[in-house]
């Protein structure tokens, strides 16, 4: 797990400040990367909701970031697909 998160969050998620400053494009890459990375922790362990609790943190911040609405849209809608299977995994941690 600690192979695709750094200092307990993905690289990329911190990337907030990055889309404040107007830098939409290497937040969007950044985003990209840690999307991939949580998805391979979340294949390495299925059962651990954490990556998908993060999954779902990234495609918000990708949806600030997108300039197309139809993209924001879908991006809000995984983003709730992965608090979904977040809960299912960890109903406790509603």
């Amino acid at each position: 797990m600690g192979a695709a998160l750094e200092g307990g969050q993905p690289a990329g998620l911190e990337d907030e400040d990055r889309l404040a400053q107007g830098a939409a494009a290497a937040s969007q890459g950044a985003a990209q990367q840690a999307d991939s990375l949580l998805g391979q922790a979340e294949r390495a362990d299925p059962e651990w909701p954490e990556p998908i609790i993060l999954r779902g943190q990234v495609a918000y911040l990708r949806a600030r970031a997108a300039q197309d609405r139809h993209e924001r849209v879908d991006l809000v809608l995984q983003g709730m697909v992965y608090a979904g299977q977040a809960l299912q995994k960890a109903p406790g941690n509603a």
